[in-house]
């Protein structure tokens, strides 16, 4: 694969975060939708911080719209975040 190692790194780390939370759901239905803005704002933090912050301030309006629109209980936007900075941690710690 003729990418660059940055582009190669993210794309493995999201993917990761897919098959996670794909085999997560067989036991607990996992906010996906709370989990990537959550994980693509921890992961940009070092490269930009002004995209960071936005998806980071959205992340609550997110949550709070799944848990009133009975899309996910709190248990499962828990499983969500803890996915996406477990995810997004191991991305810095390990890149």
């Amino acid at each position: 694969l003729n990418q660059p190692q940055a582009v190669l790194q993210s794309t493995f780390f999201l993917c990761l975060l897919f098959i996670i939370g794909y085999f997560l759901n067989f036991f607990i239905k996992a906010s996906l939708h709370l989990a990537i803005p959550l994980f693509l704002g921890i992961m940009s933090l070092n490269t930009n911080i002004n995209l960071s912050c936005f998806l980071l301030f959205l992340v609550p309006f997110i949550a709070w719209s799944r848990y009133i629109l009975k899309r996910h209980s709190l248990s499962e936007l828990v499983a969500g975040a803890i996915l996406a900075t477990t995810i997004g941690s191991l991305y810095h710690f390990l890149t």
